[in-house]
């Protein structure tokens, strides 16, 4: 008799521990295909959030605008597609890396149309210290610099200077060029 109620003991202790066994993987496996589940839903999230940003992107591109990226210098932004960008067209110690802007076909001009120059810190400090100028902050892409307005060889022009790392950014146009110079400030990038 005490043997055999060793062993129904020890059969519920078996169907005991069998019910937990199957109890813990079935938790397991819910368990996992919750995180299979989270992850897959995680990863829809994150391509349906760059699908968005690819169309605000797209959206936000300005009919009749090309995009300039330079993932060198960490910047970008949006120009006439009716215009042409120039790269380091101008050498000097001071100047790291420019850019000119200027309409398709237009004649060669000694004072650019819109100009990008990246430069040393004391060259862009000094240049518009002699100058009769209007001076007011301006914000580009999330960086707040300086806004010039002077008169250079009987031209119009306007100027930003920013801070750009160790160096100096600036960002000039003759007045003439002020629509097109405000749609690259308007889209203005840095992309870091």
């Amino acid at each position: 008799m005490r043997l055999l109620v060793k062993i129904k003991k020890l059969v519920v202790l078996a169907l005991i521990i069998s019910f937990i066994a199957v109890a813990f993987g079935v938790l397991a496996r819910v368990f996992y295909q919750n995180i299979a589940r989270q992850e897959k839903i995680d990863l829809q999230k994150a391509e349906n959030f760059t699908n968005q940003a690819n169309r605000l992107r797209d959206q936000n591109n300005i009919n009749g605008s090309k995009i300039y990226r330079n993932e060198e210098w960490g910047f970008e932004f949006q120009y006439p597609e009716n215009w042409e960008i120039e790269e380091n067209s101008v050498q000097t110690v001071s100047s790291k890396f420019n850019l000119i802007l200027a309409p398709k076909g237009e004649p060669y001009q000694p004072l650019s149309p819109i100009l990008l120059n990246v430069v040393t810190p004391s060259f862009g400090d000094r240049t518009f210290q002699n100058l009769n100028k209007t001076v007011s902050e301006v914000n580009v892409g999330g960086v707040i610099g300086e806004r010039y307005e002077y008169k250079l060889e009987n031209a119009q022009r306007i100027s930003i200077l920013l801070p750009f790392g160790d160096l100096r950014m600036i960002l000039g146009a003759g007045k003439a060029y002020e629509d097109a110079f405000n749609r690259v400030l308007e889209t203005f990038k840095f992309l870091n």
